[in-house]
């Protein structure tokens, strides 16, 4: 299975209709022309000797921020921007393990997450690419507003009045608003590109819906259940098993003489339910543990009383009061959750498609090999 990046997973999920941004032209066309340099925004990559960019070395201690573990198009992903959010945690752990243990555990998290980070970069640049200077100005004014509302969720998350005091709380996470704001704008910038790509979504027929609801009909099944009552007289609650039967003996009289079943649960009951007259909801007898109250539930006649059911700590009485049998849940309940299952695998294949498009035009290269980002597996979670 193809992974799906959580951004794509948003995508999907939330649909086309997320926030634009208003610029002249077109925000993204067809997928950028492969890069071998850096000349894709010279402005936000320096790769030159003087540079304080430094590469992977496995024998060296642990990795550096300014450690390269990966290019997009010539532009590098360094190992402080795939750690940085887990900077709080790691400086915590490291007092407890060597240089080699930690320099494994950077690179399990840098190995989870570069993928994700590399397909952002890639979405994100090819809507750069697109764009004039002023456009992109205009673009990054208005993300700086979007941002203004992720701010006031941060503060009232991290139950702080200031910017200051959000700016050092998060630094004390490894983190600052700085990062959360570059983050922040490279994923609306990558989840617009991928919104405009795939355009409005497609109507679905009733025959498609159909056609999967019949593929799936096992999915749709539905057991055997019963709605029922309960009268329980508990040894422990009367005092001795003896006082026990002379309760549940003076209900059976009052039931003779022409009680309502539900006056005598709650009369003389102590179950659970007692106050509602011992009404349980629709229920799967197989989900019963006990086994006397599972098989009564399974064979009693709809509205007849059961006799008494004694076990050790208990006396019982049971009415079924409704019956289902097994089946399957009609199309006609489970058709506009078909509808949005169909859109949303839909949309899945194409997001992914749009991304391999942009994966097999661009030039990467990672520490964990070349074919690394291409072959990126799923981990199983959206």
């Amino acid at each position: 299975m193809r992974r799906i990046s959580p951004l794509l997973a948003l995508v999907i999920f939330t649909g086309c209709s997320g926030r634009s941004y208003d610029v002249a032209d077109p925000v993204v066309g067809p997928a950028p022309p492969r890069v071998a340099d850096a000349d894709l925004i010279s402005e936000e990559a320096d790769t030159s000797e003087e540079s304080s960019i430094v590469q992977v070395n496995y024998e060296d201690g642990p990795l550096l921020p300014t450690a390269v573990v990966a290019t997009v198009n010539g532009r590098p992903v360094l190992a402080g921007e795939v750690l940085e959010q887990y900077e709080g945690k790691l400086r915590q752990m490291r007092p407890q393990m060597g240089d080699q243990k930690y320099r494994e555990m950077q690179l399990a998290i840098i190995k989870r997450d570069l993928p994700d980070i590399m397909e952002q970069r890639l979405m994100s640049d090819a809507v750069k690419a697109k764009l004039t200077r002023e456009q992109l100005d205009t673009v990054e004014n208005q993300l700086d507003i979007f941002f203004e509302q992720e701010v006031d969720r941060l503060k009232k998350q991290f139950e702080v009045e200031s910017l200051a005091d959000l700016e050092a709380t998060l630094q004390e996470q490894g983190t600052s608003l700085s990062t959360m704001r570059r983050i922040f704008g490279e994923r609306q910038l990558a989840g617009e590109y991928v919104r405009a790509r795939m355009g409005e979504d497609s109507p679905v027929s009733r025959q498609e819906l159909l056609e999967v609801y019949q593929a799936n009909l096992d999915e749709y099944s539905t057991p055997a259940q019963v709605k029922w009552q309960q009268l329980q007289i508990s040894v422990a609650k009367t005092g001795s098993r003896q006082e026990a039967a002379a309760k549940m003996e003076l209900a059976l009289s009052e039931l003779r003489q022409g009680a309502s079943f539900d006056e005598v649960v709650k009369k003389h009951s102590d179950g659970a339910l007692a106050a509602n007259g011992g009404h349980w909801d629709w229920t799967q007898p197989e989900s019963i543990a006990n086994r006397q109250v599972r098989d009564v539930l399974n064979e009693l006649p709809e509205d007849r009383l059961s006799n008494v059911i004694a076990s050790d700590n208990l006396l019982q009485i049971l009415k079924v009061t409704g019956r289902r049998k097994a089946g399957h849940t009609p199309f006609g309940d489970v058709q506009e959750q078909l509808r949005k299952q169909v859109i949303e695998e839909r949309r899945a294949e194409k997001a992914q498609q749009i991304v391999e498009e942009l994966k097999t035009q661009a030039i990467t290269t990672t520490i964990f090999g070349d074919d690394f980002f291409l072959n990126a597996e799923s981990d199983g979670k959206l």
